[in-house]
């Protein structure tokens, strides 16, 4: 996709989110809408799109998008309810600590999503990523050790080499 079209996108996006959010397409609302959009998409853009493209989106690549995305909505309602239990345990078994590891992703946005679905994830932080080198934050040493080798890294290789 082109700048252009990634900052279209990114405008109508928040524009959806805005009305629905509202619940009235009153003009009032619809003008402040758009303007708190575009300031949006104006401060965001440079940040956003200038340093890696995306890749064209092909029905292959939407495919294995779609079937991320639902993979990580199942990840974060497991971990919600594990966090859950940890929380409402009369002993509160935690054992927080860090982990370190290296992810085969090649991509620097692969490495991006990686990081922001740990983070996503409940119990589970991203505290730095240092190009292939991840440093997380686990609620518990369970936690801790399910992030490296998560089946989350294997689905974002196979979206990265998904071709039309």
């Amino acid at each position: 996709m082109r700048h252009r079209q990634l900052v279209g996108l990114t405008f109508a996006g928040l524009l959806a989110v805005w009305i629905l959010l509202v619940g009235s397409l009153a003009t009032q609302e619809l003008v402040f809408g758009a303007v708190a959009a575009a300031g949006i998409t104006w401060f965001s853009a440079p940040l956003l799109f200038t340093r890696a493209e995306l890749p064209p989106l092909t029905f292959r690549r939407a495919a294995a998008l779609v079937a991320y995305c639902a993979y990580l909505v199942r990840e974060v309602v497991i971990a919600n309810l594990h966090v859950a239990y940890i929380v409402l345990h009369p002993r509160l078994p935690i054992s927080p600590g860090f982990v370190r590891f290296s992810t085969k992703l090649r991509s620097e946005l692969g490495r991006a999503a990686l990081a922001n679905s740990i983070t996503l994830t409940p119990g589970t932080l991203t505290v730095e990523a240092e190009q292939d080198d991840f440093l997380i934050h686990a609620l518990t040493a369970q936690a801790a050790q399910g992030v490296v080798g998560w089946e989350a890294e294997d689905r974002l290789r196979r979206l990265e080499a998904a071709e039309g």
